[in-house]
């Protein structure tokens, strides 16, 4: 949380419009970095450098309303551009696991200064390391300050699932390792054909200048519909596309696009998976929201000399795919796909990009770019309506779903139910993951970690976000 800005030349910025990708306009005016913010009793947040009041915008924080050790609502911000940022905040709903008891308190992480989030390759190649600073800001409240807690509206309720699958046989997701990820945990459980196909690599890689010369996407769909068996359902077919992590974060390619030659190309692809699935619903997985205050390259670099992490997450190359990160630039790419998947019939999962933006705390550890398996799976059962089967007989008291912890689960060694009490109740040691008892929901046990051994209620999770089985409809499970 407490790097210094390395690379940062602060004055005049005067990027190539040549050379730059235009996803954001550079920036260009006299900047000094922030070093103080203050919030103001309208519930403003005005910048300072030193005891000077900035008039300049092109910060990007991170903003968290914490209780009790942990974040309950999480700020989207606006840039004012005139030095001043508003906050509009929204409840976190799933929060981490509570810590220490403590006050409200509002928390500001720096992540970008002057403007440097929204340079997009190859702007920052000649920097050494990062761009970021991702470092939590003093924090001045203003005189007569409300309390917090009149910034955060009521929570509002999850909006109800987005598509319901049983009106489909199969299931067929295209995409980078974020839709890879973002899948059921006991999707074997369920009565559908899923096929998940690698489409990996920035739109650079997949189209030239002339557009639509490339039939990658178009051979990542022909490997999908390989992998259903090579028959599309037609009307029953469900199609779920997304991508975008690499095109923010790569910068080894000499040829840039422009935003305009980036959607032209993002429509391409989604048109060469509409052929191979003639008459299908067309989704696009909303872009996930990256969070490189998250983000541990010191870390990555350790476990890369121990060969814990594999290359893509290590050393340097850690620092050069954080560079670009910026809230800025991925909303901006969120946007120009959702006009592209719009105008081809794609229905866009926004609510996915709003979950990501408050849900920072739910990122893999050390990563900030890709999100914890329960946190799929919470994305996933906001997001689908499950076909229902009543899942098979189960004889063991307590049986393990997923394992997160990198010790092995074993049944009587490390996990089991408490014996004599009222209640159900399971215990773990050295041990955590996903658990279910008997024919119970599913329920997350050994968090957070670091505990030696844990007690939790087979009742569920408190998020209850696993439901099984789901429910009946016409008499049928």
């Amino acid at each position: 949380m407490r790097r210094r800005i390395v690379g940062l030349a602060v004055g005049l910025y005067a990027a190539d419009p040549a050379s730059a990708i235009d996803l954001l306009p550079p920036p260009t005016q006299q900047c000094e970095p922030t070093t103080t913010v203050r919030l103001r009793a309208d519930g403003v947040l005005q910048s300072f450098h030193g005891s000077t009041r900035k008039s300049v915008g092109g910060d990007e924080f991170h903003a968290t309303i914490v209780r009790d050790g942990r974040d309950i609502a999480v700020a989207r911000i606006s840039d004012q551009a005139d030095g001043s940022y508003s906050l509009s905040f929204a409840r976190v709903e799933w929060p981490a696991p509570a810590g220490q008891p403590s006050a409200e308190a509002l928390q500001v992480v720096l992540v970008f200064t002057c403007g440097t989030g929204a340079l997009g390759p190859p702007a920052k190649q000649g920097w050494y390391r990062s761009g970021w600073i991702r470092r939590r800001i003093p924090l001045m409240l203003a005189a007569h300050l409300p309390p917090l807690s009149t910034l955060v509206p009521p929570a509002v309720p999850m909006p109800a699932a987005a598509i319901d699958l049983r009106r489909f046989a199969a299931f067929a997701a295209i995409g980078d390792s974020t839709v890879r990820q973002f899948r059921p945990l006991i999707q074997e459980k369920r009565p559908l054909n899923y096929s998940y196909t690698d489409a990996s690599g920035s739109m650079l890689d997949r189209f030239s200048p002339e557009l639509g010369s490339s039939k990658v996407c178009e051979e990542a769909a022909e490997r999908a519909l390989k992998a259903q068996g090579g028959v599309s359902h037609g009307a029953r077919q469900l199609v779920l596309y997304g991508s975008g992590a690499w095109d923010l974060v790569d910068e080894s390619k000499t040829a840039l696009t422009t935003a305009s030659e980036y959607q032209a190309a993002f429509t391409q692809c989604l048109r060469q998976i509409k052929r191979r699935f003639p008459g299908a619903t067309f989704v696009l997985k909303a872009f996930f929201m990256m969070h490189p205050l998250r983000v541990d390259c010191e870390r990555a670099s350790a476990l890369c000399a121990n060969k814990m992490w594999g290359a893509s997450s290590c050393g340097e190359r850690c620092y050069a795919r954080t560079k670009y990160m910026s809230a800025s630039r991925s909303q901006r790419l969120f946007e120009l796909q959702r006009a592209a998947a719009a105008a081809e019939g794609f229905a866009t999962l926004d609510a996915l990009n709003d979950l990501t933006v408050r849900h920072a705390h739910w990122t893999a550890p050390g990563d900030g770019m890709h999100f914890s398996p329960t946190f799929n799976d919470f994305l996933w059962s906001h997001t689908f309506e499950p076909r229902c089967l009543q899942p098979p007989p189960v004889r063991k008291p307590v049986s393990l779903v997923h394992q997160h912890s990198q010790a092995r689960c074993v049944a009587g060694r490390s996990f089991g139910l408490v014996a004599g009490l009222e209640r159900r109740v399971m215990w773990v040691r050295n041990c955590r993951g996903l658990f279910r008892c008997r024919h119970g929901p599913i329920l997350e046990c050994g968090f957070p970690p670091g505990a030696p051994a844990y007690n939790c209620s087979c009742d569920g999770s408190d998020s209850d976000l696993y439901r099984w089985p789901c429910k009946r409809e016409g008499g049928r499970g």
